[in-house]
């Protein structure tokens, strides 16, 4: 996969046939933070089921962001292109990654709403039927 470069390029920064997680995929913090395969500082004041819930979805949106990087580099024409052409490539896949590293974000709180919504849920539920076998119980004494 040879790039052609023009006099001038050797100066970018990076060496743009080089697409790799350290130079894609690590440049999001919700990466860095999440999807790096170590877990997250903030994913420990969570309970172990959500943990567990959190574990599955990051697997998830690590293989999509893999799989978005693959795709991308799919674009990429074997036989070379300009420099210019490929920084812009290269461009729109961080944008692209940066809005999907948005969704990662949006879809892992809604997870955790979605978790303490339903423990809220069977909370009231354990209560309501306590509360009901208490006054079961009691209808009972009375001989009712």
């Amino acid at each position: 996969m040879a790039l052609s470069t023009r006099p001038g390029d050797d100066h970018l920064d990076e060496n743009l046939a080089i697409w790799n997680a350290a130079t894609t995929l690590k440049q999001e913090d919700y990466f860095n933070q999440y999807l790096d395969g170590s877990q997250s500082p903030n994913d420990f004041e969570h309970e172990p089921e959500l943990g567990h819930l959190l574990t599955k979805l990051y697997e998830r949106q690590r293989q999509d962001a893999y799989e978005l990087l693959d795709r991308a580099i799919g674009r990429i024409h074997p036989d070379g292109e300009e420099a210019a052409a490929h920084i812009i490539h290269k461009k729109e896949f961080r944008e692209d990654f940066h809005k999907e590293c948005e969704l990662f974000a949006k879809e892992r709180d809604r997870y955790i709403r979605e978790y303490q919504d339903a423990k809220a849920i069977r909370a009231e539920m354990n209560q309501a039927s306590q509360q009901e076998a208490l006054d079961i119980d009691k209808s009972q004494e009375r001989g009712i």
